[in-house]
């Protein structure tokens, strides 16, 4: 676009020749040519357009509460970044022609997968903050100073929460193809339109964001000082960080956030418009009076007073714009009677260009500037139309006219030209929008409401921009309405009541304007104090420990109790994939929580101090220090030189936008560890000895920094008291005391030692070894007294997969899967464990399952007798098994047992490898690492076909339906290796397990009740039989009914034996009964057959043939 320069006079002529013509008569023939043939420079240029992302695909982040966290770039428009070129005049209008490059990039950022979120507050880019919605910025700001929030200038952001109903991204869509794009439901992410890259070196930037599971909107507002409280018509601006309100002849000048008084200035006559430049200068024109003066906002300054600025003749109305450009700012005053003037900032400040007399044919009550157009409302009051008036102005002369939009549902109030979308918005009085092109002429969209908003708004006009892509409008009840330009679609309704805005339900607040800066509203009112309401932003809150320990403990596949957690936290963030239990670990480390297996849950409780027992001191056999005897309780302390004069933890920090902190806790003033150690050589003279200084942790769970340093301190004593070593003996009464349990130890009068038994041997006199364990800390990260514990120094438990394929223990078990669980094989601590599974020959290892109880697994001391039928009590054999680890479950009635699918099931694996599900009414305890099992049910689940063989040193598994987990896809013919690994402790593969799952829980059981029946005349043999479901019959489950069957269709296989056991052929039936015909007894043995020996089994289309019965007749 080119600029006409300043005329020393009037037009000659019209359209292009009329301009060449004045312009070489006023100026000269040379500048003439200066001006249509300017000097053209070109700016730096990329060499290439090609993205250099800064992370692509990378690990997302698994989250709880509020967390900085950095993002992968999961889409780059084009794959490129786009390069914007413009070609402008520098400076005045006979200045060079510059054309300068800039580079933007389109991308979507994606940050966590665990969603839905319930916003994304703050986005940096490189750490320089891009984006900034959140409430403490704001209230910081209002407090101490500060920048304003919002989006970087140029850019936009859409926010993808993670929600299920998330649809897929437009922009992506029409990038990559409609149908292309997933939805990426749970995947927090967010789409950064036309973010500019010249500061980033021209490359995708390291994205990092600011993500909430849990946030109020918090409002607020501030009342500026004003110089006149009424409806202030003109009088009022704000742009940036600046307000400004003139009364009379006084100007406040005023800073946002929280309108400080930069100024107050006197003016020469009273105001009549008040306009802020995006130059950030004051302009105010007068009441009756022509002229203008200029204020530096930033200061309050006065800078200069203009003459020449609307007719000579009073005025009753001015509305100003202005619009910057090519290096220049213009703005424009329009008053009363058509006067329109426009001055530009060339040179040292601003300066008259032209003024015209419009007429009142084209009055207008306020004005919107393009690069070569205003546009202006009627008179409400007096001249209600839905005319639009425009004003070419970049031309020798403006040119106006007036534009009747027969579309707009009723007279127009505000109308705002939009430089992002290069459109024009018009608002009427009923609140409808309306989105033209700037010519007018194409009505792009539009959205009507039925409100009722009185006045025309030169505010609105100007200050109607919320954010990229964003608009705002205000209805009479001072509810808030912000749509998007693109499609007019409803981004956020405030309702103003529900806000704490000052004057929230006050009536005839008939002006408004938005601040894109500080995302505020300013509403001017009839007798109403002028408010600045800022918009809801949203305000991190803390979440429950307990959701967070509870959400771990559900993808462990475990089930949890945290109903005595109350502690809340401000954010836990994970990005390398951790497993729970190390998550589990760290949170429970910081906050100070036990947790222990209960009931088959995974329970978690604060830290307790009470102790199990108390020993007294006469049960020593003698006091304490009682000369001459000796003292049976001694205290040991360890060598300063194993313990580190402080513990650092790190820490991302609330108090620095989730920067690390860090913050160390002190030993206490004990001399035994404060000493320096030192040692001797042979000669005597003393060796300097290096004291390990330092111990250090880190935790990924948010803290303030007075909160770190109390949790280090806790820790760093706690380490400091269980080093203290206690010893003792004891009598046999306290034979149940084993590791692990806190006991009281008074020591003297006035002191008792709480310890930890870590050692206990002996038969008749106890030795125990206990860990001192501290007193109780109070600790204001958790809000109240907190214990904190030392862990015995018992290690882990060994433990073993136990994966059985067999038949089914329950019928909603029904799939390809197997049984597996976690045998404890040794003395230790076993609170949970996982299996972990390997896919490929043990290189690498995912986990699996996740178990909170351990099954009992046991030796076989005799086998386990052969057994003809199952259908009976097997009250004769007592069947002795080995125990290592483990409590036996209680003995129960006959009756009972036959209530229950599971109570008291143990599986007994026979040399093939086949396991025989029995069920033991009595179990006996022989207190010698024994068990007894007697009054038996043998062959359940029918498993009858594995009731013979058994051997002494067979594997035996308590069936503990509360200590087993079945998959729902078992790999099924899939060689796999599994490890069990306890919680807390490092990975091992020691111990691995190689398996393959057969499936035979899909196993057809074998029909019962068979019958061979020889029709002596024919010589046919007519055989039937019952069949059976492995959908769980009840016991005896041989009899005569005909159960629902589970397989898809009914199909058996009939094998034909020599009377010897040995194979001749095969055939199928597709009912319970079969006729193996004289002729076919010709073909298999060459004569019909007298007697006969056959099987009979079940075909399964999934799993093929079921178990056989065999029978002969």
């Amino acid at each position: 676009m080119a600029f006409i320069a300043p005329l020393a006079g009037a037009a000659v002529g019209g359209g292009l020749l009329g301009s060449i013509v004045t312009t070489a008569v006023g100026i000269g023939i040379n500048l003439a040519i200066a001006y249509f043939f300017p000097q053209k420079i070109k700016g730096p240029r990329a060499e290439s357009l090609k993205a250099q992302t800064s992370r692509y695909g990378e690990q997302l982040t698994r989250w709880y509460g509020s967390i900085r966290t950095a993002g992968a770039v999961i889409w780059l428009k084009g794959n490129h970044v786009d390069e914007h070129v413009r070609t402008e005049r520098q400076g005045k209008a006979l200045g060079p022609e510059v054309t300068t490059y800039s580079y933007t990039a389109t991308f979507a950022v994606a940050f966590a997968w665990n969603g839905p979120a319930s916003g994304i507050t703050r986005i940096w880019a490189d750490d320089k903050l891009i984006f900034d919605v959140s409430f403490e910025a704001l209230q910081n700001a209002i407090d101490n100073g500060g920048k304003g929030i919002g989006v970087a200038k140029g850019a936009s952001i859409t926010l993808y929460l993670g929600t299920d109903d998330q649809q897929p991204d437009p922009d992506i869509e029409a990038d990559r193809g409609a149908g292309q794009v997933p939805a990426w439901p749970g995947i927090v992410y967010a789409v950064i339109k036309n973010l500019p890259l010249d500061e980033f070196g021209i490359r995708v930037p390291n994205i990092e964001a600011e993500i909430t599971q849990a946030q109020n909107l918090a409002t607020t507002s501030v009342a500026p000082t004003t110089a006149f409280a009424g409806v202030s018509i003109n009088t009022t601006d704000f742009f940036g960080d600046y307000f400004a309100n003139a009364g009379g002849t006084t100007l406040y000048i005023e800073r946002l956030p929280t309108a400080d008084i930069i100024a107050v200035n006197t003016l020469p006559y009273d105001a009549m418009c008040v306009h802020i430049t995006a130059l950030n200068k004051v302009a105010v024109t007068y009441q009756g009076q022509p002229g203008m003066r200029i204020f530096d906002a930033a200061t309050g300054a006065f800078e200069s007073d203009i003459s020449g600025v609307g007719p000579a003749t009073p005025v009753i109305w001015t509305s100003m714009t202005d619009i910057s450009f090519g290096g220049v700012n213009y703005l424009f005053v329009h008053g009363s009677g058509g006067t329109l003037t426009m001055l530009s900032n060339i040179g040292t400040g601003y300066d008259v260009v032209w003024s015209f007399e419009l007429g009142g044919t084209y009055e207008t009550k306020s004005l919107s500037a393009s690069a070569s157009k205003l546009y202006g409302c009627t008179d409400w009051v007096f001249s209600p139309s839905k005319d639009i008036v425009v004003i070419d102005w970049d031309s020798v002369a403006p040119l106006p006219s007036k534009i009747t939009l027969s579309a707009l549902d009723t007279y127009a109030r505000a109308c705002f030209y939009d430089v992002e979308s290069d459109s024009v918005i018009i608002e009427t009085v009923n609140g409808s929008l309306y989105v033209y092109t700037p010519d007018l002429g194409t009505l792009l969209r539009s959205k009507t409401n039925s409100a009722s908003v009185s006045y025309t708004d030169p505010l609105l006009s100007n200050r109607m921009k919320v954010a990229s892509d964003q608009i705002g409008i205000k209805f009479s009840n001072n509810d808030i309405y912000i749509y998007r330009v693109s499609d007019l679609g409803l981004v956020q309704h405030i309702v103003a009541h529900d806000t704490s805005w000052a004057n929230k339900d006050a009536s005839q607040y008939y002006l408004t304007g938005f601040n894109e800066r500080w995302q505020t509203i300013l509403t001017i009112g009839t007798d109403r104090p002028t408010e600045l309401w800022y918009l809801p932003r949203a305000q991190r809150q803390a979440v429950p420990l307990a959701d967070v320990l509870a959400a771990e403990c559900r993808l462990a596949g475990l089930e949890a109790d945290v109903s005595e957690i109350d502690a809340m936290i401000y954010g836990y963030g994970d990005r390398s994939a951790t497993p729970p239990r190390g998550v589990i670990e760290d949170l429970t480390r910081v906050n100070f929580v036990d947790f222990a297996q209960v009931d088959g849950l995974q329970a978690f409780f604060p830290r307790q101090t009470s102790a199990f027992r108390t020993i007294a001191l006469e049960e020593t056999g003698m006091a304490l220090n009682a000369e001459p005897d000796p003292v049976l309780i001694t205290e040991e302390y360890p060598d300063a030189l194993d313990m580190p004069e402080q513990m650092i933890i790190t820490y991302p920090s609330y108090d620095a936008a989730y920067r690390t902190g860090a913050q160390a806790g002190n030993t206490k003033d004990d001399r035994k560890f404060n000493d320096e150690p030192s040692q001797a050589d042979e000669t005597g003279a003393p060796l300097k000895v290096r004291r390990n200084r330092t111990m250090e942790f880190s935790t990924a769970q948010v803290l303030k920094d007075d909160d770190a340093a109390k949790v280090a301190d806790i820790l760093f004593n706690a380490l400091r008291d269980a080093a203290i070593v206690y010893k003792t003996n004891v009598g046999p009464k306290h034979m149940d005391l084993h590791p692990g349990l806190v006991v009281n130890v008074p020591l003297d009068e006035s002191r008792t030692a709480k310890a930890v038994v870590t050692k206990m041997s002996g038969d008749q006199v106890i030795e125990l070894e206990m860990r001192k364990r501290g007193d109780s800390f109070v600790s204001e990260a958790v809000g109240q007294p907190t214990p904190y514990v030392i862990d015995t120094l018992l290690g882990p438990a060994d433990l073993t997969p136990v994966l059985i394929d067999g038949h089914l223990l329950r019928s909603a078990d029904d799939n390809d899967g197997f049984y597996a669980g976690v045998a404890v094989i040794s003395h230790g601590n076993f609170r949970s464990a996982s299996i972990y599974r390997s896919t490929d020959g043990g290189y690498t290892y995912s986990p699996w399952a996740g178990l909170t109880n351990g099954l009992i697994r046991g030796i076989a001391l005799d086998a386990l007798p052969d057994r003809p039928h199952p259908g009976a009590w097997d009250r004769a054999t007592t069947f002795n098994i080995a125990v290592p680890v483990g409590t036996a479950p209680d003995s129960v009635t006959e009756e009972a047992l036959l209530a229950s699918e599971t109570t008291n099931g143990f599986a007994v694996r026979n040399p093939s490898g086949e396991w025989e599900y029995i069920r033991a009414a009595s179990v006996v305890d022989n207190m010698d690492g024994t068990w007894t099992l007697s009054t038996l049910l043998r062959g359940l689940k029918g498993t009858e076909f594995a009731m013979s063989g058994h051997v002494a040193g067979a594997t035996v598994i308590h069936l503990d339906d509360q200590a087993m987990t079945r998959p729902a896809v078992g790999d099924r013919t899939l060689s796999r290796i599994y490890v069990a690994v306890p919680t807390s402790t490092v990975f091992d593969s020691t111990g691995a397990v190689t398996f393959t799952n057969q499936g035979k829980g899909l196993r057809p059981w074998s029909p019962v009740l068979a019958s061979a029946v020889l029709d002596a005349g024919t010589g046919d043999w007519t055989l039937t039989w019952h069949r059976r479901d492995r959908l769980g019959e009840s016991w005896p489950e041989s009899g005569p009914e005909d159960p629902a069957m589970s397989e898809t269709t009914e199909s058996y296989v009939i094998n034909i034996y020599d009377g010897m056991g040995v194979f001749v052929n095969d055939y199928t039936s597709s009912s319970q009964t079969f006729t193996y015909t004289a002729a076919d007894q010709n073909t298999d043995f060459g004569s019909p057959q007298t007697s006969l020996e056959f099987g009979v089994a079940q075909v399964s289309a999934t799993y093929g043939d079921g178990i056989e019965m065999r029978e002969a007749a």
